[in-house]
């Protein structure tokens, strides 16, 4: 039988992705995830590579304005969520 993936359990394992992510990119070990991502740390050539590693591992051309535009790196999995499951507005 196969188990049907609801947005929520989707956005809760891109955002455990993405925390991995953000750790090997900015060389932190702990990231807040209700934090903005500036906050976080996320400069513009490291939201570059960041994008790269995102399309990488999840498949998912985010823009770069989301990196900024997302309040926290929860509300940014959702965005990079959506955009796996292609129900993100363009």
């Amino acid at each position: 039988m196969s188990e049907v993936v609801t947005g929520e359990v989707l956005r809760e394992q891109v955002l455990e992705q993405l925390v991995q992510i953000w750790r090997e990119v900015l060389k932190v070990e702990d990231v807040a995830v209700d934090e903005a991502l500036p906050d976080l740390g996320a400069r513009s050539i490291l939201i570059v590579e960041l994008a790269v590693r995102i399309k990488d591992r999840l498949g998912a051309d985010v823009p770069l304005e989301e990196f900024i535009a997302a309040p926290s790196l929860r509300e940014f999995a959702g965005t990079v969520a959506a955009l796996q499951d292609g129900t993100a507005q363009p």
